[in-house]
């Protein structure tokens, strides 16, 4: 079989409206211990329909012919309509949702994507009048992704910055203060306990118009940096704490361990040899410039501004990913 150059991704086949699908499967395939994993699933699970169609099309993907591949068998797997083009954003947290059920078949498998994607985040109230956080403070859920506003903001940390920062509850959402017995102000603030080797954020450039009862799409530019200093985002004791169980830099994933950058449409793949900036993909260049013209010149330097982008992908710089030995994962299979 010739197989060509297997330093070139391959392209996959739009079957209609799964472009949304073929992104997200490139993502998780430029992630190696994602597919080393999938490569090394035993029975039962990999007799499940949509982990063995997974794992062929990654291997087909990596070691097969360079031709554009089908991804029907998998999309008729997961019952995806053809005709019907979802959110990119929901359909990834969705299935990594779905695999994370399906990996609990068998050890060491069950943790891998909490340990890959999930970080760890919880909603502290704060009374204005003690001073005191309500008991349900100390609840925390496991997130997939960090969802971000794009409308008004300049770059990516002035999203996160906001999506962080405490907002007052009065009036009718007003806590009720199991301390003071009564209903006052409030301070409610996101705070994260963790975060993941593979921190997903989502670019919120969906909004609904309530003036045209519809959804709208926000094309305004966003720079988002290179490396992601969470240090500078969160407040002083929120870094502390985050600080304290994982370091707080985060660097962009590049595909498959390369620092090659790459362009994917469906079955089109092509290197972007003077980086991603150069790229046409992010909105006319009149809109970038302004943009960029707008950021002082040393953040400008380290961000790529996008009118189109929507999802990011950043590894932890201290991360050390889990791997299984390519002779392990042939063998399984």
């Amino acid at each position: 079989m010739q197989r060509g150059d297997l330093a070139v991704p391959v392209g996959l086949v739009n079957l209609g409206s799964t472009c949304y699908a073929n992104a997200v499967l490139q993502t998780l395939y430029a992630i190696p211990p994602f597919r080393q994993a999938l490569y090394a699933a035993r029975p039962p699970l990999s007799q499940d329909p949509v982990v063995a169609q997974l794992r062929e099309l990654f291997a087909c993907m990596e070691w097969g012919r360079r031709d554009p591949l089908d991804p029907g068998p998998l999309v008729a797997a997961l019952q995806l309509d053809h005709a019907v083009q979802q959110d990119g954003q929901e359909f990834m947290k969705l299935f990594l949702g779905l695999l994370e059920a399906r990996f609990q078949a068998q050890n060491p498998l069950d943790a891998l994507l909490r340990h890959l994607f999930r970080g760890e985040s919880g909603y502290e109230t704060r009374c204005c009048r003690c001073g005191r956080a309500s008991a349900s403070s100390g609840r925390r859920e496991g997130y997939y992704e960090l969802a971000v506003p794009v409308s008004g903001f300049q770059t990516l940390p002035e999203s996160l910055t906001s999506l962080l920062a405490p907002e007052t509850l009065s009036g009718s959402n007003s806590l009720a203060c199991e301390y003071c017995g009564t209903k006052t102000e409030a301070e409610r603030q996101l705070r994260l306990a963790s975060t993941p080797p593979l921190l997903c954020i989502s670019l919120q450039r969906f909004v609904f118009d309530y003036r045209k009862m519809d959804r709208v799409k926000i094309n305004e530019a966003l720079a988002c940096p290179l490396t992601l200093d969470f240090a500078s985002i969160l407040s002083p004791d929120q870094g502390a704490a985050v600080a304290h169980v994982n370091h707080s830099m985060f660097s962009s994933q590049y595909p498959a361990g390369s620092s090659a950058w790459w362009r994917f449409d469906d079955t089109a793949v092509s290197a972007l040899a003077s980086g991603p900036r150069a790229s046409s993909d992010h909105g006319s260049a009149l809109a970038l410039q302004a943009a960029n013209a707008k950021l002082p010149p040393e953040v400008a330097a380290g961000s790529i501004a996008s009118c189109t982008a929507y999802q990011l992908l950043y590894r932890r710089e201290d991360a050390v990913l889990p791997s299984v030995a390519l002779s392990e994962a042939a063998e399984a299979w």
